[in-house]
């Protein structure tokens, strides 16, 4: 396993990155290009930079119009999971449980800012025994 932390033993810490087609304000936003790749890349690339974080699912509705954030997610190099397009947390409870992670990291897909460094020291200083929600 990689570096997640606790108490010396390494833990399996996954991070799950929601994406959807569906937007009131912005259909297809995860989509469209910023610079050299889509917002959703730019996000799987800086999640796979947290160092403390073992596996990248990018959690997904199981619709048709999805399609497309699946291709660009495996392209990126992330595991797809496809659950409840109304439950968000169903979805996300259901990825983290195919992984059985001791820790997951929560990142929305549409937020293309995400600092890999700041997300790491939150994952490293986690004491994983305490159930805990860190947000930036």
């Amino acid at each position: 396993m990689s570096d997640g932390r606790f108490g010396g033993w390494r833990v399996k810490t996954v991070c799950i990155v929601q994406a959807r087609m569906a937007s009131t304000r912005l259909p297809g936003k995860v989509l469209l290009r910023l610079g050299s790749a889509t917002v959703l890349g730019h996000v799987l690339r800086r999640a796979q930079a947290v160092s403390g974080v073992n596996e990248v699912c990018c959690a997904i509705p199981d619709t048709q119009d999805c399609h497309a954030i699946s291709d660009e997610a495996m392209r990126a190099g992330a595991t797809i999971f496809r659950g409840s397009e109304c439950d968000v947390l169903d979805r996300y409870y259901q990825a983290a449980k195919c992984y059985n992670p001791k820790a997951v990291v929560r990142i929305t897909g549409d937020c293309p800012l995400i600092d890999p460094i700041i997300v790491d020291k939150a994952v490293d200083s986690n004491d994983l025994r305490m159930k805990v929600v860190l947000a930036n």
